[in-house]
């Protein structure tokens, strides 16, 4: 079986909506979406009700709250869909 057959083996596809939130502030993360059609992205809200975004994620990009998932703490970024995205994410099983 060749490498790249056996990556694939261990990824998922997941479809999500425009507007969905994938990732919200306070959440447990436990992978990171590499986009494979549509854009998210990456922001977080100061005190004062401002949006900061951090990252527009394009097809063949990664997203995810890197310091929330590799500290193993909640996370303190959003990441939403701006237009309908189709991601692969690594399979976890249960």
């Amino acid at each position: 079986m060749s490498s790249l057959i056996i990556f694939f083996h261990f990824l998922k596809t997941q479809h999500f909506k425009k507007g969905q939130a994938i990732i919200s502030e306070g959440n447990k993360v436990d992978c990171e979406y590499f986009v494979i059609s549509g854009c998210l992205k990456s922001f977080f809200i100061n005190d004062d009700l401002k949006m900061f975004i951090l990252q527009f994620a394009m097809p063949t990009w990664w997203a995810s709250d890197y310091n929330a998932l590799y500290s193993h703490t909640t996370a303190t970024i959003s990441i939403d869909c701006i237009t309908d995205t189709e991601s692969t994410l690594p399979y976890q099983q249960r």
